[in-house]
């Protein structure tokens, strides 16, 4: 990790690569297939994205279409997406249904014909890619995961400027959260907010 710099020499050099941006210039990762969002946030800027919400009320449904049009619509972004609620089996079959357009019953099962098959076949070989290129990677929060786990993941990701990290059903779960000063682990049932700021510390 490089040096921290004197802040006044931060302020310069941000000033003057503020001053050379484009007027009306997107400031995040585009999103295509959101353009109000994309337009009132200007563009998706690499952050944490922690979404908290009571069960059943489409979180995980908006987070999947928000990290495929994220990798869709920026050659150059990663996504991580971690979920509380659901299994990594769940998600990657939400995500299938997203790509293949198909019901997320449907991608489930065995496929009704060559077409669907193809289909389907595709939406796996999309997601492998970005796989094996570092741009996409879904866990489940499980027991041993912690704030701290996830914080190294973020801070030692190879693509961290273009980096987007997805937090589906933060509302309701107990984390163990290491805290080394004192040796020990502590559950403890934090906000949102609490765990988006820690995360990006």
């Amino acid at each position: 990790m490089e040096p921290e710099k004197p802040f006044s020499d931060f302020l310069a050099s941000k000033r003057a690569s503020d001053s050379q941006r484009i007027p009306g210039q997107r400031l995040g990762l585009e999103l295509k297939q959101f353009p109000t969002i994309d337009s009132a946030m200007c563009g998706i800027q690499p952050s944490m994205i922690a979404l908290a919400a009571d069960p059943n009320t489409g979180k995980t449904i908006l987070t999947v279409n928000l990290a495929v049009d994220i990798l869709q619509s920026n050659p150059g972004a990663s996504v991580l997406f971690y979920s509380m609620d659901d299994t990594r089996d769940a998600i990657v079959g939400r995500f299938v249904a997203k790509l293949t357009d198909l019901p997320i019953n449907d991608v489930q099962r065995k496929a009704k014909g060559a077409a669907e098959e193809k289909a389907i076949g595709d939406a796996y070989k999309w997601m492998s890619t970005l796989a094996e290129a570092n741009r996409l990677n879904v866990r489940e929060i499980v027991g041993g995961m912690t704030i701290t786990a996830i914080s190294e993941a973020v801070h030692t990701h190879p693509n961290r400027d273009s980096l987007i990290v997805i937090i589906d059903g933060m509302y309701t779960s107990r984390w163990t959260v290491d805290i080394p000063r004192f040796g020990k682990k502590t559950s403890i049932v934090p906000t949102a907010s609490r765990n988006s700021r820690n995360c990006t510390k």
